[in-house]
This record gives structure tokens, sequence and C-alpha cells, in this order.
């Protein structure tokens, strides 16, 4: 299916092989339940508009519903925009706003906007001589769930990489944001501790 445009969804049994290209996907008065929703597998869902479905935009909700596709979907005011229950379903590069839940499950789920799984930054601290430890601040993931979040630092000042090696974690006290470690205290200087950082959502 491709290059339609209904102001109902899509419904149907179990599907192999089913592509859902291109299409527009309305509920002007968002009285309409679930645009698609129906078993899939080895699917693609890509390139749609999807707006104002109170339950599921997309939920393949069968069993042994696996290696979907689901990318580069506009996903507007909905109740959830993408569900999944395999773990091996693609969900990458999305657009989702104003959904009561983005995506929820499990899947290899990447880059999408509005549910953030990966985020980074630079960071630049004042060493003192003493302290190893530096807040870098809030990581901005969708979870705060320490053993579902990586942490990379790599130092970026002559400072920095002189007191490394460097461990990022999440902050064991507050699980929003996110901390580097170094080896030994680095130097003491107005701005001179730069790192450059990365978190990501693991499974």
């Amino acid at each position: 299916m491709s290059g339609s445009t209904a102001i109902t969804g899509v419904s149907g049994t179990y599907r192999y092989v089913c592509h859902i290209i291109g299409n527009y996907f309305i509920s002007p008065n968002q009285d309409a339940l679930d645009c698609i929703r129906f078993g899939l597998a080895s699917s693609m869902i890509s390139d749609n508009l999807i707006k104002g479905f109170t339950g599921y935009a997309i939920y393949p909700d069968r069993y042994n519903t696996t290696y979907n596709k689901i990318t580069n979907n506009r996903i507007i005011s909905c109740g959830t925009g993408i569900k999944s229950d395999y773990g091996d379903n693609e969900i990458t590069g999305n657009y989702l706003i104003s959904c009561t839940t983005p995506i929820t499950g499990s899947g290899i789920i990447k880059n999408n906007i509005g549910y953030t799984t990966e985020n980074s930054g630079v960071a630049t601290f004042s060493g003192d001589g003493v302290a190893k430890v530096f807040e870098i601040g809030a990581h901005g993931l969708v979870t705060t769930d320490p053993s579902k979040i990586a942490v990379k630092v790599t130092p970026a000042s002559s400072d920095a990489i002189a007191a490394s090696p460097c461990v990022g974690y999440v902050d064991p006290v507050d699980n929003t944001k996110i901390k580097v470690k170094f080896s030994s205290a680095p130097d003491s200087g107005a701005d001179n501790v730069k790192i450059v950082w990365y978190a990501e959502v693991i499974s």
C-alpha cells in the first residue's frame, strides 16, 4: 500500500512482507482509535503521515510480528506512537510529536525525534588539582535506569588527556545526570578540562 490518503486506519489479519509506504492517515476529529494495527512480519512501514489517532499509530500486534522496519514516519497527536513486542523490529528515524507515549516495547530503537535514545555534547570544567570527578549534566535520555545507559567520554584538552584515562557514568544520586571520573586530578586552571561525551540507551 502506498500513496493513499485515508481518514481511518489499516486493518487486517496476519501479513508477511507487506509494505505500507507514503500514505496519509488522518483522524480529523481525533475520534478514531488505531491506525496501523494488525499482524505484520518482515514488513516495511515508512514515510507515512499519521495524525490524530487516540490509540496506536503503529502496532504490529499479533504473535511473531518480527523483522519489521518502521522508519521515517511522521506521527502527530496520537495516543501511542509506535509499539513493538519483539526486539528484532527496527524503529529508526521517526518523528513523533504530541504523542502521549511516543514509543513503547522492545526493538532496535534509534535516532527517533521525540524519543531520545542517543545524546552527546561537549563539557568544560576548571581543574583544581584535587577533584577527579566532575558533573557533566543531564543526559536527556528516555530512561534513567543506569543499567540501560552507556556513557562514553573522550578527553579533548591537554590537561584532560594528562589526567586520563577517564570514564563516564550515570550519577548514582541523580540518575538523570552523568559524570566523568579521571584517574588523576586534572591540573588547576580556568576551563582547562574539556571532554566530549556520548550517552545511549542499551538493551
